[in-house]
């Protein structure tokens, strides 16, 4: 580990470095440097060695390997494509797999028990990372009114020190010339971050024994989000060719373009006054975009979804406990170290949730009254200034307008707290982010997987570059799984079913055009003798008596349509509605075929959330969190630890007794000997 040292800070460099971390095993742990890079910044090396190294890594109970793991590794189940999975693995020429081993917490006084077969390679390098940083978190520095001040972060933040960080393996483009001796950061960026080897398998062990357990679980578990959405983009994909292939074969948009069908229906304005009438047929173009993804297809893959989510959720805690198992992070959490500054004091601070919460209904309520106006701006100005400009009326409305704006303002936010936010986040959260989004709304955009797929392809490897060869090399952390995001992707899962579920209730037009094809196509509320589609766009469509338009609400005359007495209301979008027509004894109030749809879509929920969730639940009863062969080797360690032990313990006690015994032996012997006088 190095530390960055201001020069003008300090008068005497040596001595002070030395007396700030007094208490550290030996004052050879620290090699300064002879020059100085520019009269203001030094270097110190902070080394530690092999007895520091044991001592704190007993401390820190530290697993290291006991004995080479005897099991016998299962094979494939895809042993015909191991050609397949040849060309996407690493290159083991290059990158050597790892040996396995059976680990312990060390204990010093029975290093002989251990597998040191070679001191310098028995501690990798994050491990002494995190040892040499251990000790230097925790190293008073000095004492001002009874008060301990310690750790090399108080330093680096009063200025003292500039930074303190772990060196890089050379440089990332040149090969070692040891071939016992591999520069690690070389391999990682040939196949890892390069990107010829934007097709292969992450070597996952090299990126944890460089970086560290924390980053990499991050990488695992972006790989393997990664790999289960291949199935889901192709699911998705399948389903949009589907709607896409299918288009021009519904009937519903058929109708709405027809000239003699929607041509023919005067459409009611949009708002007061400005706004003027339209013909429906206007609408074909989007129509038609909308039978792509209110299809059938749709219904399917969100169904598919529903189970991809807990099959994905399963399956990583199985990878997850795997990984557990080969780097020694079973049982991390008694393992691990509290936090220097928590050990010195722990401040109890109380988050208000009720003031949390607040806010976030607050900033609900402002986007909507934000929309809501900017909608009627437009809805007033818009057809206006677009006067005998019909082509770009098709596009540009008031509804298009009031995206495209809110997301303008949404990515100038982004991009203005950027930079803030990438200082508190984890790496993780933007792909839980994403996830969610994946989730809970893929039944608005069936591609929203494959988009995701190719996302997390290139960010996996700029990610990669960026830590290989941009970034200062990170102080490396234990991590047993990736903490409170399991549970939050949990929640995701199971609320993606009702949202899925309600997105295709009450924002697509499937419900009402099953209830019509049933029940409302055919006697006694159709006129067709079979069921059919046929007349939809019709039954969906309720009159409104011009008349019966407020004097500031009437729309604007000159339409270029004539004169007409009644006009449609809309039903597409945000507008949907069945109402009796004017002159009826129930005029303008909702008919029946609004109630049957009403009751469709509340039983479609309710029938699709307990089928999902059904199967959700079998699937997490059917699929167990660790795999057999995991459990297998976690006992075998546990065994092969406890027996080490209980034979170290008998050498000891057989050594002990042997000693007393010969004392007892001495100590007959002498009283029965004749004294000499």
């Amino acid at each position: 580990m190095h530390l960055l040292i201001h020069f003008s800070v300090l008068e005497n460099l040596e001595q002070r470095v030395i007396s700030n971390f007094g208490s550290l095993e030996s004052q050879q742990d620290f090699q300064v440097p002879e020059f100085v890079l520019d009269d203001k910044l030094v270097f110190v090396k902070v080394h530690a060695p092999w007895e520091v190294l044991c001592t704190y890594a007993e401390i820190m109970h530290i697993k290291l390997p006991l004995k080479p793991n005897d099991l016998k590794t299962r094979s494939s189940a895809f042993g015909t494509l191991n050609w397949f999975t040849k060309v996407l693995s690493v290159d083991e020429s290059i990158i050597k797999p790892e040996q396995e081993f059976f680990t312990a917490p060390f204990e010093k006084n029975r290093m002989n028990d251990f597998y040191i077969h070679d001191r310098d390679s028995f501690f990798n390098p994050a491990t002494r990372s995190r040892i040499v940083y251990f000790i230097l978190s925790r190293v008073k520095y000095q004492v001002m009114n009874n008060v301990n001040k310690f750790g090399i972060n108080r330093l680096v933040n009063s200025g003292i020190y500039k930074a303190a960080f772990p060196l890089h393996d050379c440089k990332f483009r040149h090969m070692s010339e040891d071939p016992s001796c591999p520069n690690e950061r070389y391999l990682l960026y040939r196949e890892w971050a390069h990107p010829r080897s934007i097709y292969k398998k992450q070597p996952l062990d090299l990126i944890r024994k460089y970086y560290g357990e924390k980053i990499g679980i991050y990488f695992a578990w972006l790989g393997y989000y990664t790999k289960m959405l291949l199935l889901a983009a192709v699911v998705g994909v399948a389903c949009f060719l589907y709607g896409y292939l299918n288009q021009d074969n519904c009937t519903w948009s058929k109708e709405v373009c027809h000239p003699d069908i929607g041509g023919k229906i005067i459409m009611c304005p949009q708002c007061d006054r400005l706004c003027p009438f339209w013909k429906l047929n206007i609408t074909c173009e989007s129509s038609k975009k909308l039978c792509i993804f209110d299809s059938f297809g749709t219904l399917i893959f969100a169904v598919f979804m529903g189970i991809w989510v807990t099959l994905f959720l399963e399956f990583w805690k199985r990878r997850q406990a795997e990984l557990e198992y080969e780097w020694d992070t079973v049982e991390l959490q008694q393992e691990e170290q509290p936090r220097p500054e928590y050990e010195a004091q722990c401040n109890h601070v109380v988050i208000n949730e009720i003031t949390q919460i607040l806010l976030i209904i607050a900033s609900v309520i402002g986007i909507i009254v934000y929309r809501l106006s900017v909608f009627i701006v437009f809805s007033a100005k818009l057809p206006k200034s677009l006067n005998g400009t019909d082509p770009i009326q098709k596009y540009l409305t008031p509804q298009t307008a009031t995206s495209i704006t809110a997301s303008i303002i949404s990515f100038i936010i982004i991009m203005i707290l950027n930079t803030i936010y990438e200082k508190v986040a984890i790496m993780i959260t933007n792909f839980v982010i994403q996830f969610g989004f994946v989730t809970l709304f893929v039944a608005s955009f069936p591609l929203a997987p494959l988009l995701a797929l190719v996302n997390n392809i290139l960010e996996i490897r700029v990610d990669a570059w960026k830590l290989t060869t941009q970034f200062r090399r990170m102080v490396p952390e234990k991590a047993q799984d990736i903490g409170a995001w399991q549970p939050i992707m949990q929640g995701i899962a199971i609320l993606a079913v009702v949202t899925n579920a309600m997105i295709i209730a009450f924002t697509s037009d499937m419900i009402p055009r099953l209830v019509y094809y049933w029940s409302f196509s055919i006697p006694p509320y159709g006129n067709h003798t079979d069921y059919t589609m046929e007349g939809y766009i019709n039954n969906t469509l309720s009159y409104f008596n011009v008349a019966d338009f407020k004097n500031k609400s009437k729309g604007n005359p000159y339409t270029g349509l004539g004169n007409h007495t009644t006009c449609r209301q809309v039903l597409l979008y945000l507008y949907r509605d069945f109402r009796y027509p004017p002159g009826h004894p129930q005029e303008y109030k909702h008919n029946i075929y609004y109630w049957h749809v009403i009751a469709a879509k509340l039983a479609f929920i309710i029938v699709m959330e307990h089928v999902i969730y059904s199967v959700k639940f079998f699937i997490s009863y059917a699929i167990p969190d660790v795999s057999k062969s995991t459990k297998s080797k976690i006992k075998r360690e546990k065994y092969l630890t406890q027996k080490l032990l209980h034979e170290s313990h008998l050498k000891d006690m057989t050594k002990n007794m042997g000693v007393i015994a010969e004392r007892m032996v001495e100590a007959v012997d002498n009283s029965f000997r004749p004294k000499l006088e």
